[in-house]
């Protein structure tokens, strides 16, 4: 089957798929208001539309008939461009909404951190400390380049997948198995109510391991070959 001429949707496409964890993860609630999504979106489709619909006319810009897929609007123009004034707007919502509410954490951590001396929380510093220490030492030390190796970052995605899930029950507000002392954490929680610290801490102690197993694979080959 030739793609070429859904090139324009499949874009917009990527673009809904690529903001869609902005929405479930940062919970940014664009989708889960549709009247206020709405409301939001009909007077700027009626200004743009028409807007493209004269620039269209007057022959400011034309569409790739090869990239398109000969669907049209009443008028001649293709319907991407209704999909277009669909998507960008949507994925600028999501992304608004989930600045802000990643900034609200930020500020409300900072002002914690105010209160209690400007330190910088101890479980933020030792995060970031051993994803240096680990990248250090497999760059300078071990040396098993497993840095550069596809089925390494396949694992980080798969793990970090799986970590969501777990580590999402687990640090749940609403009833948190694991509880977490305000002071000691940066406050901000991604996706669901997940300190971002847990992910440097998984990152480091995956890697740490992965990268030991590589060693001894590299230093004692034929060791556990018969094992």
């Amino acid at each position: 089957m030739n793609l070429d001429r859904y090139h324009y949707l499949l874009l917009m496409a990527g673009c809904l798929l690529i903001t869609l964890p902005l929405e479930v993860l940062l919970r940014a609630r664009v989708y889960r208001r549709p009247r206020r999504l709405w409301r939001a979106m009909w007077p700027m489709l009626l200004v743009f539309l028409a807007w493209d619909y004269l620039g269209f006319k007057r022959g400011h810009w034309s569409y790739a008939e090869q990239w398109t897929t000969g669907w049209l609007l009443p008028g001649g123009m293709p319907v991407e461009e209704l999909v277009f004034f669909l998507v960008i707007p949507i994925c600028g919502l999501l992304t608004y909404e989930a600045v802000g509410t990643v900034l609200q954490a930020w500020r409300s951590r900072r002002a914690t951190r105010l209160v209690h001396g400007g330190q910088m929380p101890e479980y933020t510093v030792l995060g970031v400390l051993s994803v240096l220490g680990v990248v250090l030492a497999e760059r300078f030390w071990w040396r098993t380049g497993v840095f550069t190796e596809s089925r390494y970052w396949w694992t980080l995605g798969i793990v970090a997948f799986f970590q969501s899930l777990v580590d999402g029950w687990l640090t749940k507000l609403s009833a948190p198995i694991v509880l977490y002392a305000d002071g000691h954490f940066l406050g901000v929680r991604a996706p669901f109510d997940i300190p971002v610290e847990d992910f440097l801490f998984g990152f480091s102690m995956v890697t740490l391991t992965i990268c030991l197993w590589r060693r001894q694979e590299q230093t004692h080959p034929a060791s556990e070959e018969h094992a």
